[in-house]
C-alpha cells in the first residue's frame, strides 16, 4: 500500500488543508469582542436591575399600626357572612 504524497520534502505546495486559512484570528478577535461586550452589558444590566431592587426594598414604607378599636377591613357582603356564622 502506498501513499498519495510521493515526497514530504514542502507540504506548502499541497494548499490549503481546509477554507478560508488566514480568516482564523480576524474572526477570533471578532468573536472575542462580541462576547465582551454581551457580558459587558449583561453585568451592567443585571447591576442597575439589582440596585432598583435594593432601592423598592430599603425604602421606607409608611405603615399604620393596627389598633384592636378599627373596624375590620373587607367588602360589607363579607362582614354579613362572617356575621351569619358567628
Amino acid at each position: 500500500m502506498t501513499s498519495t504524497i510521493d515526497s514530504w520534502s514542502s507540504p506548502t505546495n499541497l494548499g490549503p488543508l481546509y477554507p478560508l486559512v488566514g480568516y482564523e484570528f480576524v474572526m477570533f478577535i471578532a468573536c472575542a469582542a462580541a462576547l465582551l461586550g454581551f457580558l459587558v452589558w449583561k453585568f451592567r444590566s443585571e447591576h442597575t436591575q439589582y440596585r432598583q431592587m435594593v432601592a423598592e426594598l430599603t425604602e421606607p414604607t409608611q405603615f399604620k399600626p393596627a389598633s384592636s378599636h378599627s373596624p375590620p377591613t373587607g367588602s360589607p357582603s363579607h362582614q354579613e357572612s362572617q356575621d351569619a356564622h358567628s
